[in-house]
């Protein structure tokens, strides 16, 4: 009897490689598509600086003492009312400790956090959401496809 050969399987490549990535591809695409709500979306920067740890603790300290909530979602965007939180992970991405705090109690509240993994996602959630929430009838033909 013949040994079976072992199948090797390719390593599959996420098409974003990292959060950042992704979330750049999403902001770029949300100005492309909806100028006209760039100014009621937001990020809140929760990334650390590049040097040495002295430059990141005082950056850190400076972030926190200005109100900043470690754990917070990526993106916001505010509509009549309405907000829709975004969070952007990778395929294999994780949410911190801080984060599943921080998004239990903003459900609490009434505001989910979307957990977004592909720029598909994040495409249908946000014209959703605009759809539902922000447009008017004629908005909706100059800005969806």
């Amino acid at each position: 009897m013949q040994k079976m050969q072992k199948i090797k399987t390719p390593k599959v490549k996420p098409i974003y490689p990292s959060e950042d990535a992704l979330h750049k591809a999403c902001i770029q695409w949300f100005d492309i598509q909806y100028p006209k709500l760039r100014n009621t979306r937001h990020h809140s920067p929760n990334e650390n600086p590049m040097g040495n740890r002295g430059t990141i603790i005082n950056y850190n300290k400076k972030q926190t003492s200005n109100g900043r909530v470690a754990g917070w979602p990526d993106f916001e965007l505010y509509c009549n009312g309405r907000v829709l939180l975004v969070e952007f992970k990778t395929i294999i991405g994780r949410l911190s400790d801080n984060q599943k705090i921080v998004f239990a109690d903003l459900q609490l509240q009434g505001f989910p956090v979307h957990i977004i993994r592909t720029f598909e996602e994040f495409q249908v959630l946000t014209n959703d959401f605009i759809q539902k929430y922000c447009a008017k009838k004629e908005d909706l033909k100059a800005n969806l496809p």
